[in-house]
């Protein structure tokens, strides 16, 4: 077995970790881009294919995205883009006192997401209870991206976090 021998020449007492609202402003900005990136790409929370879209629907998308838009595809994809209305009503609601909060900040904005979320519709043969898709929420990278983050602002913090005794 090895000799561990320590000594101890100075003491310090560190700080508990609380970060200040700037720097949870700067995380919870992650995470927003990080999901609204997530879901321009047509995955889910789950980091899956959304499911697809209806037919009709999908007609309607690409008919309206060709026409209004100049973006001709034949197989448009579900990434809540076609009014830009959620999308953009989704941002960062609250960074402070240790809470980071995203959500639409409308009131209709909230009720359409939460309606889309919690209809139960029918995808060939099978029900979805959970809703169309959930297109909110964490997925693997998304964690991945707001813990880089995170360890950043508190790379900022432990320096500021030791404080000499004596």
């Amino acid at each position: 077995m090895a000799n561990l021998r320590v000594s101890v020449k100075r003491s310090v007492r560190l700080r508990g970790p609380n970060l200040d609202n700037g720097a949870l402003t700067k995380i919870g900005e992650v995470m927003v881009a990080t999901i609204k990136a997530r879901i321009a790409q047509g995955l889910d929370a789950d980091g899956n294919k959304a499911l697809p879209l209806s037919r009709s629907y999908a007609i309607f998308k690409a008919g309206y995205l060709k026409k209004n838009r100049g973006i001709g595809t034949n197989r448009p994809i579900r990434d809540l883009s076609l009014s830009g209305v959620s999308m953009q009503n989704y941002t960062l609601r609250r960074a402070a006192d240790n809470v980071i909060r995203a959500d639409a900040t409308t009131r209709m904005a909230r009720m359409k997401l939460t309606q889309g979320q919690q209809q139960k519709r029918k995808n060939k043969g099978v029900t979805n209870t959970l809703g169309a898709s959930q297109m909110f929420g964490w997925e693997g990278r998304n964690v991945a991206d707001v813990l880089a983050e995170t360890r950043k602002q508190y790379g900022v913090f432990v320096k500021k976090a030791v404080i000499p005794i004596g």
